[in-house]
């Protein structure tokens, strides 16, 4: 026989360790992009929500509590130097300064040359 809520419990668990891990590697990502290059590609995601349920047992009793996490807006910028290319994330005034083709962060600067 199963044991439904420990079992829920673990699922639960499993998606909080897989997001986490998204999260890491996102933010590595991130990290790895060159500090100056000519920008190859634009990406805005929208704020979003997520919510997920966490379950408990204790004797007959089963309580379940949604969370729910805020995603704010995002902007990045994939710059390529020659030797490195890579996702920056940037403030909404370099995104809408930065077009393909321009060179950061010469561009963020309202630089055209």
């Amino acid at each position: 026989m199963v044991d439904a809520p420990s079992t829920l419990i673990r699922a639960a668990s499993g998606v909080v360790i897989v997001g986490a891990a998204v999260i890491a590697f996102a933010a590595l990502a991130g990290g790895c992009a060159p500090e100056t290059g000519e920008v190859t590609d634009r990406d805005y995601s929208p704020a979003w929500t997520s919510t997920t349920t966490s379950c408990s047992t204790t004797g007959q009793t089963r309580t379940c509590t949604p969370h729910t996490s805020y995603h704010p807006e995002s902007y990045t910028l994939r710059l390529d130097d020659g030797q490195d290319a890579g996702w920056r994330e940037v403030a909404p005034s370099e995104y809408e300064r930065c077009h393909v083709g321009d060179h950061y962060p010469a561009c963020a600067r309202g630089d055209r040359s």
